[in-house]
């Protein structure tokens, strides 16, 4: 499904506390190494500290994360697009 499409009738609205959950591409195991996700938890924390959000708790699975987070100055479209980019090109 395309991302637009995602995003029909959802809003994004700062102070608002929101669930995000994240799934690798075909489900690969991509978080299982220690290291991966340890880069996973500090693209989460980078995110807090830039103040997009604030991070409430967050929990890496070995093909896919869950984030609890109270938005702040982004959209959950640039949170979401941030980490999955910034994530994606350190693992890889």
């Amino acid at each position: 499904m395309s991302s637009s499409r995602l995003r029909t009738g959802r809003c994004s609205l700062p102070g608002q506390a929101y669930v995000l959950t994240m799934v690798c591409q075909h489900r690969r195991a991509a978080f299982e190494e220690a290291d991966a996700a340890a880069i996973v938890m500090a693209h989460l924390q980078d995110i807090d500290r830039c103040g997009h959000v604030q991070s409430l708790a967050w929990v890496v699975m070995p093909d896919h994360l869950h984030w609890l987070l109270l938005l702040r100055t982004a959209t959950l479209h640039e949170v979401a697009r941030r980490f999955k980019s910034s994530s994606a090109l350190a693992i890889n």
